[in-house]
Parts: C-alpha cells; sequence; structure tokens
C-alpha cells in the first residue's frame, strides 16, 4: 500500500511539473510572437532579413524607354517606402510632364535565398530591386542583373 501511494504521489509530482513547464513555455513563446504595435523591433526579431529593407527611398531614374539618361528626358521620379510587414508603397512621377504621379502599393516577395533582390508585386515595369549598403537599385527583370548604368538606377535611403 505504501510503496503504490509512494508511486502515485512521484508521477503526480513529475506530470505537475512537465504541465508547469509547457504552460510557461508557451506563455513565453506566445509573447515572443505578439508584435508591439508601436514599433517594428519585434517583428525584426522574427524577420532580421527585413532590418536592412526597411526605410524611404528616393532619385530620379532614366526614362521608362531608356536603359540610361536619354536627351530631352528629364528621367522619371522614384518614392519607395518598404515596410517590415513585407508591403512597399512606390510613387513614379514623369519629370517631363505634368501628369499625375503614378502610386503603386503591395507586396514584395524576395528573389534569392540571400534575400538581397526583391520584386514588387503588382508593378508592371522596372520592379526588381537589389539591396546595396544605404541605397537600393533597380535591377534589369529580364537578367535579374544591374543595367550596364547602374549609377543612374540607385535610389538613396532618407534618413
Amino acid at each position: 500500500m505504501k510503496w503504490t501511494l509512494l508511486t502515485s504521489f512521484v508521477f503526480a509530482s513529475i506530470s505537475l511539473g512537465c504541465s508547469q513547464s509547457n504552460e510557461a513555455k508557451n506563455q513565453s513563446n506566445t509573447q515572443a510572437q505578439t508584435p508591439d504595435v508601436h514599433s517594428n523591433k519585434q517583428y525584426f526579431v522574427n524577420h532580421p532579413e527585413l532590418k536592412a529593407w526597411v526605410g524611404h527611398y528616393s532619385g530620379v531614374v532614366p526614362c521608362a524607354t531608356c536603359v540610361t539618361s536619354c536627351d530631352g528626358c528629364l528621367g522619371t521620379g522614384i518614392d519607395l517606402k518598404i515596410k517590415a510587414d513585407q508591403t512597399f508603397v512606390l510613387e513614379q512621377r514623369n519629370n517631363n510632364d505634368n501628369s499625375p504621379a503614378k502610386i503603386y502599393a503591395g507586396q514584395f516577395k524576395f528573389l534569392d535565398n540571400d534575400q538581397l533582390k526583391i520584386q514588387l508585386q503588382g508593378v508592371p515595369t522596372r520592379n526588381m530591386i537589389m539591396l546595396g549598403d544605404e541605397l537600393t537599385e533597380i535591377i534589369d527583370t529580364k537578367t535579374q542583373l544591374p543595367f550596364d548604368s547602374y549609377e543612374e538606377f540607385q535610389l538613396a535611403k532618407k534618413a
């Protein structure tokens, strides 16, 4: 009788201890995955590759029909905001006329394992971008490589 009671007590203690350990582990996992709505810090912990991408970029690139600066073409003004939730807002302004800016918003996807190239979903042309130091660069959508005049396709990161 004593042996049965002792065995039951030990088994119950072990079960209770494991149960409390799993509850504490589940609670800490839930807290770790709950994003802070006031910052991107927690999102970056779970998705560190995004930290390098997130920001506001701008610049002037060659006109849509050109792969380098053309005579009589003032280029296209680009304003790109990349967010931590893998969304973007892109504004393109034709600097040759007063037509309204084209605004695209949506999600982007990574094109490579190193996560140095993204594709802006829903943008019809020049929708592939490569990450550099404090800048991004629009790359050729056919080859996924920089244009020969790559300096003209760079967008500077705003502070």
